[in-house]
């Protein structure tokens, strides 16, 4: 068979293919079998299946990235049995299959980064060599937390910039950020979109507590409907009342004697008829049957709440609450009045600069002080702007040295295709975010030390 490279692409040794910004709409033909890494950024590729690669059983790495893929389909990358970096990155893929990765149980490091995803591929976690995974930049709301503690090998997960929408949905995730030891790159980015008070909040910083879901319910306060036979009076209003009667419904009982019944009826009643014949109709406390209640023996009263208590109260609490204000105001002007009265004079002696001080040194003056090591200060981007513009081919060598793998090595290149300088910046940019604190002029130095880079290179970050 044919070993020759396909003519639109470049092939610097018989294991690496190169088709880059070749405009290209499908894998070319003729790839040779021997290739293990085959680089198709930057072309038009919409589409892509299992047909087109199944032929190169000796591939490790492929990368597709800023290409027009929207799917991938099932099996599109089942069955290489060496496949170990696979990126498609910056693509619009909205969609990929569960069985996508079947029978790859190489794959370790996989850029799913800038896509239009709206969930985490399941399919992922059948791969028991997994061990760094980009989710960042897609739309990706919601992950079960059971998703990622699958994943055996995991050291490393970019999940910043979704819209994740912190909710009750998003507790088992936020609980198994907050115990696992993986490393979740930039975590301070990995912030909520909704609900609407938790907008811009990092995950990290939200309580579970504060990861509630909203209920709609939905209330119909109806009154009680009497229905009442037509008796020729109209309806003049409907309102709560207590009926006492003073008198009693009076009847004849089996044996001819008069029985008297105390009424008392807590219900809603209807008052019928005009203000000189009014009709109270209720319902007797121990009978079923409606009782009327005759005007000359009844007393109504109206319960309606009260609304001063509700006011008083109010007013107390304004009270209290603008007393409190003036009590924390009071104390702030004592504090600062005590400490402009017992404040230590200021110091005679000039200031003292770091670039005229390099390193420790006693003071002429205070043989107990010291100088503040330049070496231990933080790092600036301008700093490392000047520092990428300064650096060769040895940046990649530096790359390992800040502790970042081969897949992310690519992806700063990927990131930044045609322009080194851009892609060195990010390198160390990514590495001062990370190590905060620990990402000081000194440290850097050291890295650079054991490469080795020219002294020169890096000089001026001691001056």
């Amino acid at each position: 068979m044919s070993q020759q490279c396909p003519s639109v692409c470049r092939c610097p040794s018989g294991t690496e293919v190169r088709c880059i910004n070749k405009d290209l709409i499908a894998i070319p033909p003729n790839i040779p079998q021997t290739v293990q890494k085959l680089y198709l950024d930057g072309n038009r590729i919409a589409e892509i299946n299992n047909s087109h690669i199944a032929a190169l059983p000796n591939l490790k790495e492929l990368y597709i990235p800023r290409n027009d893929l929207k799917t991938v389909p099932g099996q599109t990358f089942a069955n290489l049995p060496n496949l170990e970096i696979l990126s498609l990155a910056s693509n619009n893929i909205s969609f990929v299959d569960n069985d996508a990765f079947q029978n790859s149980p190489k794959l370790k490091y996989i850029f799913l980064n800038k896509n239009s995803l709206v969930e985490v591929p399941t399919g992922l976690e059948r791969l028991d060599n997994l061990q760094i995974l980009a989710l960042d930049e897609n739309n990706i709301r919601i992950v079960n937390a059971i998703f990622f503690s699958s994943l055996g090998f995991i050291i490393r997960i970019e999940l910043n910039n979704n819209p994740w929408s912190c909710d009750c949905h998003l507790r088992g995730f936020k609980e198994w950020m907050s115990e696992t030891t993986l490393e979740i790159s930039l975590r301070e980015n990995v912030t909520c979109a909704s609900p609407e008070h938790l907008i811009g909040r990092s995950i990290d910083n939200v309580d579970v507590a504060d990861m509630a879901c909203t209920t709609h319910r939905t209330t119909d306060s109806t009154a009680a409907k009497v229905t009442t036979p037509t008796i020729g009076v109209s309806v003049h209003s409907t309102r709560t009342t207590i009926a006492y009667s003073s008198q009693s419904i009076h009847g004849k009982t089996s044996s001819g004697t008069s029985d008297t019944t105390p009424v008392l009826s807590t219900q809603n009643h209807l008052t019928t008829g005009s203000k000189e014949n009014q009709i109270t109709l209720g319902m007797n406390a121990s009978s079923t049957k409606p009782f009327i209640a005759p005007k000359s023996t009844s007393y109504h009263r109206t319960v309606r709440p009260s609304s001063s208590g509700y006011h008083d109260d109010r007013l107390i609490w304004i009270v209290c609450v603008l007393g409190a204000v003036l009590l924390v105001i009071l104390f702030l002007v004592l504090l600062i009045f005590l400490w402009y009265k017992f404040r230590p004079p200021p110091d005679p002696r000039p200031a003292i600069h770091l670039e005229d001080n390099v390193g420790y040194r006693p003071d002429e003056e205070d043989p107990g002080g010291r100088i503040p090591n330049v070496e231990n200060k933080p790092v600036t981007e301008a700093q490392l702007q000047t520092l990428a513009s300064k650096l060769g081919h040895e940046w990649e060598q530096l790359n390992f040295e800040l502790g970042f793998s081969d897949a992310q090595l690519y992806q700063f290149k990927c990131n930044h295709p045609g322009n080194v300088r851009q892609a060195i910046f990010e390198m160390l940019n990514t590495w001062r975010r990370e190590k905060r604190r620990e990402a000081t002029i000194g440290r850097l130095a050291e890295h650079l030390k054991n490469i080795p880079v020219d002294e020169e290179n890096y000089r001026f970050l001691l001056s």
